[in-house]
């Protein structure tokens, strides 16, 4: 089998979720695509190897400024609703069994992925493995549909719920 290129997380339903800006907090090195969470009204990288229960607020469209005083609203985040669903690499050998699983989430290389191996903090459930020519199950960080716990979202009904 054969080991895939690792990518970006991708959102596959963006209807499913808001485009906000928020202002970042002082020198924050958060990375185009990976989680964010909210503190005080300003947004933080937040830690994409398995985030603590409702801390998740969205994922980070470009790159934070990362200086002392950023601009306000600087930060466009996509907060997504609980059944928003993505596109994401699964480190480890993908299986059939994985589909409808839970798994912790990694981020290597600031590319936040399921974590395979890990089941002890559901971050993940899989819903789907992607199917496409040069992929296929049983592939090493193979590309997975996979959506959000809902116990790991800090806006667990979207924005303004």
């Amino acid at each position: 089998m054969a080991t895939i290129v690792s990518q970006a997380i991708e959102i596959k339903t963006p209807e499913k979720g808001t485009f906000v800006r928020y202002t970042e907090n002082a020198s924050q090195a958060a990375k185009r695509g990976e989680f964010v969470t909210l503190s005080s009204g300003k947004v933080s990288a937040l830690s994409g190897t398995d985030p603590a229960a409702n801390t998740i607020l969205g994922i980070a469209m470009a790159d934070f400024e990362n200086v002392a005083s950023p601009a306000s609203r600087n930060a466009v985040i996509f907060v997504p609703e609980p059944d928003c669903l993505f596109e994401v690499t699964m480190k480890g050998v993908s299986a059939q069994a994985d589909i409808g699983s839970f798994f912790e989430s990694i981020e290597e290389s600031d590319i936040e992925k399921v974590d395979r191996a890990a089941t002890t903090t559901t971050v993940w459930v899989v819903v789907d493995i992607v199917d496409r020519p040069g992929q296929a199950i049983g592939d090493t960080d193979a590309r997975v549909i996979a959506k959000l716990s809902l116990n790991r979202l800090q806006l667990s009904r979207g924005v303004g719920a």
